[in-house]
């Protein structure tokens, strides 16, 4: 039962992004629309912004609703006995609202671009916008979190029936202070906070993919997250933990790499943070570390240019640095000096997580709402020059994929320019196979492998009594709901186990 608000700017292109902000305990949709000050960089950049709300429930033993939050916090770690599930309950409910855009249902002319879906926001918002980040990774292009949580740090342990059902508010695992730290059944009185909710970064993965999206091999989020580190609620060293998880999901170190010590010049306030692959410029988790900020965003109201915004108030401080523009540069929806008009380009062909072998056909569409298309080049991996680069549509050839030295995960890049400067990219993790595959290893669907005899129908590991999985026969490896699908190797004769690609 939460409410969607929805801002819509006029004069609004084709293909727009979208960006969900959630607010914050005890706040309102309104109140963190005022202070996070979104709807003017939308107006500014062209971008749709879902507001979702939470609702007050009762805390009396006889209430019957089992919705809604006491404190209105997003139930970001389960709610009243459930644990948190993709597709259920408030998660299920956000998403609701980024398709009710898509969808365009009400026949409005919303038009959105699909790839660029973002989401951001405070404290509960703020564990809630990295928790949607984990369950929903093929709808989420970015995340940014203001004083949030690593994915899974804690889950609600109230049981339905208990005198007051506090969810995800009791176990944030905040100072004593913000009531209540203990007493209130969850996994440890202290929460995310406690020594014993920290993990190494394999062990944080681990969570991600057991319980956010079970069998997801596509590219996850990039991710920027906003702390102050005199947070008196959530503790700033949840920071740390959220890079470790999402490094990990990306594949790459916890070292940050060379990078401007801040995002805005002159500003002493804050210290920034990036970490990259190797060998390239974008990227993929970055953090800002707030110096002697507490729990709330930071706004930079009386600044001037079009990097300064926001309004002070409960939670909001001015810090002299406008964390909703920087984060919407980090998903590169704002920024660089114009607005005058904008570039698209989507790669059409290959798809995501597409397999490709001996010659493949690469497409992209690509548009400048003001001017002309002078370029779209493509790039494979972190490669400074393109492989292909055309100047008039179509924008389509044929690639030999043999050329490629290696089998396995690479990245296709296509970057689009117009006339008067302005580009814009898109991307797809594709898999190489320039060897013919063995014929021990499969991919299909679940149903599939159950039917043939290399996995058996088992039970849910995450939720008692839910959906039945499918297991792998022999190892016994988890491959997810029946619905989907996943690739088994056979390593002896009739034992199966799951992997994460044929090669």
């Amino acid at each position: 039962k939460l409410k969607m608000y929805l801002y819509v700017p006029a004069n609004m292109p084709k293909l727009a992004p979208v960006v969900v902000a959630l607010h914050g305990c005890t706040q309102t949709a309104q109140l963190y629309m005022m202070m996070s000050g979104w709807n003017t960089l939308a107006d500014t950049y062209k971008f749709y912004v879902v507001y979702p709300e939470q609702q007050k429930k009762s805390t009396s033993p006889t209430a019957t609703d089992r919705t809604g939050n006491p404190y209105q916090c997003f139930n970001w770690g389960g709610y009243y006995g459930y644990e948190f599930e993709r597709g259920q309950g408030e998660n299920q409910s956000i998403i609701d609202m980024v398709n009710y855009l898509k969808n365009d249902t009400t026949h409005k002319g919303y038009s959105v671009d699909p790839k660029r879906v973002f989401v951001t926001g405070l404290s509960a918002g703020g564990a809630m916008a990295v928790a949607m980040g984990a369950l929903w990774p093929d709808v989420f292009a970015g995340v940014a979190p203001m004083a949030g949580l690593p994915f899974y740090c804690a889950n609600s342990g109230n049981q339905p029936g208990s005198a007051v059902e506090q969810g995800a508010y009791a176990c944030m695992g905040i100072t004593s202070s913000f009531t209540p730290r203990t007493g209130a059944g969850c996994v440890s009185g202290t929460a995310c906070m406690a020594d014993d909710r920290k993990h190494t970064s394999a062990e944080w993965v681990d969570m991600v993919r057991a319980h956010g999206y079970p069998g997801y091999t596509g590219q996850y989020p990039r991710l920027i997250s906003w702390h102050g580190n005199r947070d008196q609620y959530v503790d700033f060293v949840t920071d740390a933990e959220i890079v470790e998880q999402w490094t990990s999901l990306h594949g790459i170190d916890q070292t940050p790499d060379a990078a401007p010590a801040t995002l805005k010049a002159g500003n002493t306030k804050h210290a920034y943070a990036e970490y990259r692959h190797d060998g390239d410029t974008l990227p993929l988790v970055a953090t800002v570390k707030l110096n002697n900020m507490q729990h709330g965003i930071a706004v930079d109201p009386r600044g001037s240019g079009e990097d300064a915004g926001g309004q002070t108030g409960s939670y909001s401080y001015d810090w002299g640095i406008y964390s909703s523009y920087y984060s919407a540069r980090f998903f590169g929806i704002a920024g660089g000096g114009t607005t005058t008009g904008q570039v698209t380009v989507s790669l059409s062909s290959p798809q995501d997580d597409a397999l490709v072998q001996g010659t493949v056909t690469v497409a992209a569409d690509a548009s400048a709402d003001q001017g002309s298309i002078v370029s779209v080049a493509f790039f494979l991996d972190g490669d400074a020059q393109p492989f292909r680069s055309l100047t008039a549509p179509p924008y389509s050839f044929d690639w030999n994929t043999d050329a490629v030295t290696a089998d396995g995960e690479h990245t296709l890049k296509v970057v689009a320019t117009d006339d008067h400067a302005g580009s814009a990219q898109d991307s797809a993790k594709i898999y190489v196979r320039t060897r013919p595959a063995t014929q021990s290893c499969i991919y299909a669907t679940n149903v599939e492998h159950i039917s043939a005899g290399r996995a058996q129908e088992c039970p849910n590991p995450y939720l008692p009594g839910g959906s039945p999985h499918a297991c792998a026969v022999g190892s016994g490896d988890d491959l997810g709901l029946k619905a989907l699908s996943s690739y088994v190797k056979e390593t002896s004769p009739g034992y199966w186990t799951k992997v994460w690609l044929c090669m």
